[in-house]
């Protein structure tokens, strides 16, 4: 395509003075990103950007196939209360999901709040709901225009009409009623913690009261970094904090209720990661990667906080994470882990025997769970894979059994689909697995267009999933096209040693891992380099924004999506400075040297001939701001040395993915699809 009139994007002399080092920044400018001169840039942009893929005939063909395949049936795990099972449910027709009841002895179920109703545009959503022990009242909160921020409503679930109680300055707070339904347990922030997560408080919200009148129950103002996540423990006796100043470790802290003002520490440490499983009384279950990089599951003692006894040990799986953990249920230890990047699900005696393991479908990911009381006889999951639908199921505790609940229908044969898990050297000689995907009677001849994606960090592991963003892979693999998902170092798939391996002064790891994956894939004939795209959001985004700034030759095309790219600058925004144990900061001088090595927008070379790249950020994203993206692409389309495009994709009323609406992630995912059959010359 001819090269494209981009909207002028000036320059201006401010530099920056690091360790005796100076850094220009010509597009600091764009770090204003309210100001009117930024808006109108950015809507520019945006306008050049739809009006290229949004007008192709490949997009309109996508966007209603994409419509048609997302309409099925998807619920979350329900959360249990007084013989009701509350939960999400979207059949795909709607931006966002309504919260239903059902009725455990009736199997009567109705609508308790349907979330479309909160706007006109589907941007306000609930990421989280808690309903009272009785069910009568149901807490909820609710995020306006992709925020982070939440405010927490109460609803009448009999009548459906909110309560008076409005709680603002909270955070994707846990919700902890009392046993009677008169008052929760909440974490939130103060005015004066800003934007950046500080100075976090956990109170007591008395039903029908205003939030002025609510309890201090606990705060740390002389550590304001530390973040309190409050759980009331199923006797209601304990609050137990999960106490964090970074994502990289946490502490375990016990209130009891009925001693105000003590604090048990059970784990003091948060170098590694920890995380409560349940309690028996006085003694404490508790996942933990102390001594035990893949996690191991240990109890303490809350009259002996200083011994750690051994429960299940580490093993080959990954319990602790994201996709892995353990609780109490019907007089088990259910323990959820990873191996070789699936899931699995084993029961353990109270002693540490193991008692059985649970068949799953397939092989595939537990990407929700839910546990009722821990005296139960079950618990929910959810379940899905590339050539699986995301299902919930019900299994039983202690017999494994295991029972859809309100299960998917849509017309797909999963024997359609062929996975393959292989296992590829990177640079330095390490085994890194990736998933190959793609319809049976495509041919792997080294043409297949790739859809390859990959993240590679904080460790989060990048499970199978039945799409991208919630929108099926099929879309893309009817086109002949392949899915590739390289399982990075950086992130968790393999424990904690796999995270340390692709952090701080080993993140270019992580770069050389995905460039060995193309390098992998066009070896061994799935396809060439040029039709070969990368996509990665967030830190993916990152991953993406520095492979094709270090290795433009070796990818034929480029989505970038909410990424980072000024390494040198990230912990100053919003709560950049949560991700410092992760990537380091450069106010630190080894830091910085490592950092602005790979900082995708220091490291852009004029006269590059840059693969061609599709940039996309949310206008209302609060935790990686839109400057990354806005900087990032200025300085590439001033940069590039080819007719390829750089183009950038503002979402209005967006934020980082959390509650975006249907139709948004359809179209979204559409452009990228389009974007990469442009490129690779797929035509249909």
């Amino acid at each position: 395509m001819p090269r494209i009139d981009y909207p002028a994007s000036r320059t201006t002399d401010h530099v920056d003075t690091y360790h005796g080092e100076t850094v220009p920044d010509p597009y600091r400018w764009l770090e204003e990103m309210q100001s009117p001169e930024v808006l109108g840039w950015a809507e520019a942009q945006t306008a050049i950007t739809e009006s290229i893929l949004r007008d192709d005939p490949r997009w309109i063909h996508l966007r209603q196939r994409l419509n048609t395949l997302a309409k099925f049936n998807k619920v979350t795990p329900p959360i249990m209360a007084a013989g009701k099972l509350f939960f999400f449910e979207n059949d795909g027709t709607t931006s966002q999901p309504k919260i239903v009841m059902l009725d455990e002895s009736t199997g009567e179920a109705r609508v308790v709040l349907d979330v479309n109703t909160l706007s006109t545009d589907g941007t306000v959503a609930v990421p989280i709901f808690k309903p009272s022990p009785d069910g009568a009242l149901m807490a909820y909160a609710i995020a306006d225009g992709g925020s982070d921020w939440n405010v927490v409503r109460v609803l009448n679930v009999a009548t459906g009409e909110n309560l008076p109680d409005v709680l603002e300055r909270t955070r994707y707070t846990p919700i902890g009623w009392l046993e009677d339904g008169s008052a929760f347990y909440y974490a939130r922030y103060p005015e004066k913690s800003g934007s950046d997560m500080q100075f976090s408080q956990v109170w007591l919200h008395r039903i029908g009261t205003p939030q002025s009148d609510d309890t201090l129950i606990f705060e740390t103002p002389d550590r304001p970094e530390l973040n309190h996540v409050p759980l009331l423990t199923d006797d209601r006796k304990y609050i137990v904090l999960n106490t964090w100043k970074d994502l990289n470790g946490s502490r375990i802290w016990v209130l009891p209720l009925d001693r105000p003002g003590e604090v048990v520490k059970l784990i003091d440490d948060d170098s590694q990661a920890s995380a409560f499983s349940g309690n028996i009384g006085t003694r404490f279950y508790i996942v933990t990667q102390h001594g035990a990089p893949r996690g191991r599951v240990v109890y303490i003692d809350l009259d002996a906080p200083g011994e750690m006894h051994e429960v299940i040990p580490e093993g080959d799986g990954v319990v602790s994470g994201y996709f892995g953990g353990a609780a109490l249920c019907n007089g088990h230890l259910v323990v959820l882990s990873l191996k070789d990047v699936t899931s699995r699900i084993d029961y353990y005696t109270l002693d540490g025997q193991h008692a059985r393991s649970v068949d799953l479908p397939t092989l595939g990911t537990i990407g929700m769970h839910s546990f009722g009381e821990a005296d139960r006889a079950d618990f929910y999951i959810r379940f899905e894979s590339f050539a699986y639908p995301p299902t919930v199921f019900r299994i039983g505790v202690p017999d494994g059994g295991v029972s859809p609940f309100r299960p998917p229908k849509l017309d797909f044969d999963p024997s359609s689909i062929l996975v393959d898990q292989v296992f590829y050297p990177s640079k330095d000689g390490t085994n890194i697995p990736m998933f190959i995907v793609h319809r049976a009677d495509v041919p792997l001849d080294g043409r297949a267009p790739v859809y390859m994606t990959a993240y590679g960090g904080f460790a989060v592991p990048v499970m199978p999933s039945f799409g991208v963003q919630g929108a099926p892979w099929m879309a893309w693999l009817e086109l002949g096209g392949v899915v590739a998902v390289p399982n990075l170092r950086g992130g968790g798939e393999y424990g904690e040693e796999w995270h340390r391996a692709g952090m701080l002064a080993k993140k270019q790891v992580v770069f050389d891992d995905l460039h060995a994956a193309a390098e992998w894939l066009e070896a061994n004939g799935v396809t060439h380099r040029s039709r070969l795209g990368i996509q990665g959001g967030s830190n993916g985004g990152l991953l993406t924004s520095a492979a094709i700034t270090q290795r433009p030759d070796l990818y034929g095309a480029a989505v970038v999506a909410v990424p980072l790219t000024d390494m040198l600058r990230y912990q100053y925004f919003t709560i950049g400075r949560l991700w410092i144990g992760e990537y380091g900061s450069s106010e630190d001088p080894e830091q910085y040297a490592w950092l602005k090595a790979y900082s995708p927008l220091h490291n852009i070379k004029p006269g590059v001939h840059y693969p061609p790249t599709l940039i996309t950020t949310g206008s209302h994203d609060d935790r990686v701001v839109p400057a990354h993206a806005y900087k990032f692409a200025a300085a590439m389309q001033a940069a590039q040395g080819s007719d390829a495009p750089i183009l950038l994709h503002v979402e209005t009323r967006v934020g980082h993915g959390i509650g975006k609406p249907l139709a948004f992630i359809l179209d979204s995912v559409a452009d990228q699809f389009t974007f990469f059959a442009r490129q690779f010359g797929v035509e249909f």
